[in-house]
């Protein structure tokens, strides 16, 4: 069969050219949504670690109404870079309204960082001693872990006044944490007020995103599903734990 006017078949091969696009980087998406619209469509990377908000580990900025120690999971807004007095060449990170840096005394500098997580963001103090610290995480729009303790600035909004910073391999580790669980059997004999009181006072000085679960030796009865916070795995509470009881009384689960 022929098409009229064309040298062409039904089994002729008709092939269809495609072009393939490379996906933008996700946090190059969000920036350009947020110049363009105002606002972000795309879910925020911070929304990975829902869990460690559950655990109670890491707070929502839009969350915060009190002063306290607090930790975040946020994105670097921007970043630029600026001499010192003494002609060196040091990042700062700036807040997107407003210089991000201001001077202090002997001619030392601190530093603005603007952190963005999926429900708002947060003005960041990094002071001189800290800056030389935290300097290798200061990465245009980089994931980070904030912590430091949350107070109000001059003008009244909220400020974390930065204590320490870590990159996503720690909160990594401590999503895949929150995911287990740490039970611990207590025999008959030890099922005393006086040993639940050691056990919370440790859990309570590891604290983490493990959940600990307490259980009756050979029985499936749960005595307390969780407490107040979870614990960290890589403490010492699994050797203090044991000083308390057996060793096969202790347990890690996925």
């Amino acid at each position: 069969m022929k098409f009229h006017g064309l040298n062409l078949s039904l089994e002729d091969d008709l092939e269809v050219a495609f072009t393939h696009v490379e996906e933008e980087p996700l946090l190059q998406r969000i920036e350009e949504e947020i110049e363009v619209l105002g606002f972000s469509v795309s879910p925020h990377p911070s929304s990975k670690y829902d869990s460690l908000v559950k655990s109670g580990w890491i707070t929502p900025i839009q969350t915060v109404f009190e002063e306290g120690y607090r930790r975040f999971v946020g994105m670097i807004v921007d970043i630029r870079k600026i001499s010192t007095r003494k002609g060196e060449q040091m990042a700062y990170v700036t807040l997107q309204d407003a210089s991000g840096m201001i001077d202090v005394r002997k001619g030392e500098q601190m530093a603005y960082v603007t952190l963005q997580d999926a429900s708002g963001m947060m003005d960041v103090v990094v002071f001189p001693s800290t800056l030389a610290e935290v300097y290798q995480y200061l990465q245009q729009n980089t994931m980070v872990l904030a912590e430091g303790r949350v107070k109000k600035g001059q003008k009244g909004q909220w400020q974390l006044q930065l204590n320490r910073m870590y990159p996503m391999s720690f909160a990594d580790k401590l999503l895949e944490d929150s995911t287990k669980r740490l039970q611990i059997a207590i025999r008959p004999e030890k099922h005393t007020a006086e040993v639940y009181a050691e056990i919370k006072q440790l859990v309570t000085k590891f604290k983490g995103v493990t959940p600990v679960e307490l259980f009756l030796v050979n029985s499936k009865t749960l005595v307390k599903n969780s407490f107040a916070n979870g614990v960290n795995l890589e403490s010492k509470i699994i050797p203090s734990l044991i000083d308390i009881l057996d060793k096969e009384c202790i347990k890690i689960v996925n």
